[in-house]
């Protein structure tokens, strides 16, 4: 190959090499000028309620909610968690074995967008009062929980500790909701169990997942594989 060949390798080489970098360049250009599209859509309505709104917005809680709705509407099963809900979540969630509560697992499928209950916690408040795995929490003390996380959800049914939660339930063949007031008490986490049935094969149920648990459930099942 000569000279001349080479140079012209090269010099194509270069040139795909520029138009990829511009095209990649233009390409960021292009995603971040959408982005600032939809912003400045967001900013214009916003100065809209601000200043055109009937009554003075409580524009806090207008900005919280788009962020959640932003949120939610990427991930059916994220949440955003405003200063307050993180401080209750690193104070509480974090040591719910010293937390008040009803003594419910709480899941919230996004095709409901209600707290469902999965399971309640043996002697604890929510089964005393006669909740059920599958009952869905409509409200708690007259406020929705429609558009609440489970942090939030969890935070009502802890606090105040000590007066008992009017719950709102909605329960399968029933034709309207139900209220069950429920304690707000401090409910320590079942044992786990852990046996050997028939043909060698160890059974171990948690009923409560909890800080602690699975220490607890290693070691039982330690104990089992040594029998």
């Amino acid at each position: 190959m000569n000279s001349k060949s080479k140079y012209a390798i090269l010099l194509v080489s270069s040139v795909l090499v520029i138009y990829a970098i511009i095209g990649g360049m233009l390409g960021r250009v292009s995603a971040q000028n959408g982005s600032f599209q939809q912003l400045s859509i967001f900013t214009e309505v916003l100065s809209r309620i601000q200043n055109d709104y009937v009554d003075d917005p409580n524009l806090k809680n207008a900005v919280d909610g788009a962020i959640r709705g932003l949120v939610e509407n990427v991930d059916p099963y994220g949440g955003y968690l405003n200063p307050k809900d993180v401080s209750f979540y690193k104070e509480h969630i974090a040591n719910p074995q010293k937390t008040p509560g009803i003594g419910a697992v709480l899941a919230k499928p996004a095709r409901l967008g209600y707290p469902v209950i999965i399971s309640t916690i043996p002697g604890g408040p929510a089964g005393k009062a006669g909740l059920n795995s599958g009952d869905i929490i409509e409200s708690i003390d007259g406020t929705t929980t429609r558009e609440l996380n489970l942090v939030q959800v969890t935070a009502m049914l802890a606090i105040p500790a000590g007066k008992p939660a009017a719950i709102s339930v909605i329960r399968s063949r029933r034709a309207e909701p139900e209220t069950v007031n429920v304690n707000r008490e401090v409910v320590q986490a079942p044992a786990v169990e852990a046996k050997i049935v028939e043909n060698n094969i160890a059974y171990i149920k948690i009923p409560y997942l909890a800080p602690g648990k699975a220490q607890e459930t290693k070691k039982l099942l330690d104990a089992l594989l040594k029998k």
